[in-house]
């Protein structure tokens, strides 16, 4: 195997590795969400994800196409920290020190995953996947051809610099909505990805979400006063902790001692209250609730780091890679290496060209208003943006009717978004019309602007919605849209004995 192949394979394996763990992670938390949906769907409850979503947490298909999101973010991210600190060899003398530096830099990493409270899940990922990378790069590295590539490693130095400086001025607001405003959407392959996004995102989300970002959470009271038992339902209830009758773990147990209420998660005490100070501010001492059992913090952080830096250096380290051997037929590797280079360089600045949309000059809101009757659709997005920001109402505005038929799937959904601070009933109609947009993402948006106008006779609108849709995205901003409606769930019935 040629040298400039080795971080390429490595990386492969590695991947191949995450993938299967990250498919077994999510279909056990997929597993794990199905029952407790269960639980609370025979308590009466609403649940979400419900009907056809909820039956596809037991499928291993969504568990795989959910693993890879983990896969293409902490996986990447574990696979270059592995081949990083083992190719420090070749900088040091001694072996010992290099072995006793990983050994230390693992050994802290998988404290750091376990100090609040033991999260097997991701130890399992952060164990295996960087054994099978390091494995991968011991044994490869006997088996490489051909001379160090010192003068590549500053070819791959300049080009990833040069590519960083395109994408910075992109990176500063929202840079993920802009790439998918104007990136994605406008293209065939564009629209695909995102709608692979939206349709599976939410299953590996569930595996390290704290509580306080979970939907529906399970509770179990304990109490000796029936009065103030119901009180305290009432306040968990509208903070959606839902009380079950059930011997199966729940996310809280609250038990009355004395004058003291115990909040307790897997049999271990997390927060003491007293019954005045929860049942003035429950919110609050449900928040500290969630972060003193929260496993996940340092996964979550390692996770997002390991998107934005560790997808982009493997997406070019592989991009290298099949570049390079569809440029069999020339007879010099070094010369295949440095066209592969250069051409990773132009691809990496041509992909920011469709995001030069979003770097408009700021807007005036009398210039917002005057850019949304432009015959540029890019210009039209920038303005409803503007006018998002700035919270104004777009009220009887000429032509946003047209704005509503866009082909242009961001228009529609900017569209959306702005009628949230609308107040006439035209702007009503145009939100209930683009609540069943063939997108999910207005869809989504839609929803969002009907809770955020705070009409309660919607409530029945977004329910049916919720009820009707397939998609978990779209249930889950139903869901929280009848939340800013002020809708809760219905109070606990014990179900007959049989």
């Amino acid at each position: 195997m040629r040298r400039e192949l080795f971080p390429a394979s490595v990386l492969a394996i590695g991947l191949i590795a995450a993938q299967v763990v990250f498919t077994l992670i999510v279909y056990d938390s997929n597993l794990s969400l199905h029952h407790h949906l269960d639980v609370l769907k025979a308590a009466g409850y609403l649940v979400v994800p419900s009907g056809r979503v909820m039956q596809t947490l037991t499928e291993i298909g969504p568990a795989f196409w959910g693993g890879l999101f983990f896969t293409l973010s902490i996986g990447c991210g574990l696979c270059l920290a592995s081949l990083a600190l083992l190719n420090l060899q070749n900088f040091f003398a001694s072996k010992r020190l290099i072995w006793t530096l990983i050994l230390a830099v693992w050994g802290f990493v998988i404290y750091r995953l376990n100090s609040n409270g033991l999260n097997f899940s991701a130890t399992l990922a952060f164990v295996v996947i960087p054994a099978v990378a390091g494995a991968a790069s011991i044994r490869l590295h006997f088996i490489t051809r051909g001379p160090k590539p010192r003068f590549l490693f500053l070819g791959h130095g300049i080009a990833l610099f040069l590519i960083i400086l395109a994408w910075l001025p992109h990176l500063k607001a929202d840079p993920f909505v802009r790439i998918r405003d104007y990136l994605l959407l406008p293209s065939p392959l564009g629209r695909s990805l995102n709608d692979f996004y939206y349709r599976y995102t939410l299953y590996p989300a569930e595996v390290f979400k704290s509580l306080d970002q979970k939907l529906l959470k399970t509770c179990r009271l304990q109490t000796a006063d029936p009065d103030l038992e119901k009180r305290i339902e009432q306040r968990l209830r509208r903070a959606d902790y839902l009380k079950v009758n059930t011997a199966s773990p729940v996310d809280l147990t609250l038990r009355q001692e004395h004058e003291n209420l115990l909040l307790i998660n897997k049999k271990k005490i997390i927060l003491t209250s007293t019954v005045k100070e929860f049942l003035a501010d429950p919110e609050s001492r449900l928040k500290i609730f969630s972060q003193n059992c929260d496993p996940n913090i340092f996964f979550r952080k390692a996770t997002f780091l390991s998107l934005i830096v560790g997808l982009p250096l493997t997406c070019y380290i592989l991009m290298h890679a099949v570049l390079t051997l569809g440029l069999f037929f020339l007879p010099f590797p070094a010369l295949r290496s440095w066209i592969a280079v250069t051409a990773c360089l132009f691809l990496g600045i041509w992909l920011t060209l469709p995001l030069q949309s979003g770097l408009n000059h700021p807007l005036s809101r009398a210039e917002a208003f005057t850019a949304l009757n432009s015959q540029n659709w890019q210009e039209r997005v920038f303005a409803l943006k503007t006018l998002c920001n700035e919270l104004s109402t777009l009220k009887d505005s000429p032509g946003i009717e047209g704005m509503a038929n866009s082909p242009h799937i961001a228009e529609r959904y900017w569209l959306a978004r702005s009628l949230a601070y609308g107040t006439s009933q035209k702007t009503l109609e145009l939100l209930r019309k683009l609540a069943n947009d063939p997108h999910p993402n207005v869809v989504c948006m839609a929803l969002f602007s009907l809770g955020k106008r705070g009409h309660r006779e919607t409530a029945n609108l977004i329910l049916d919605r919720l009820k009707a849709s397939d998609h978990w995205y779209v249930q889950w901003y139903a869901y929280q849209a009848l939340k800013r409606l002020e809708w809760i769930q219905p109070e606990f019935t014990a179900p007959p004995l049989p």
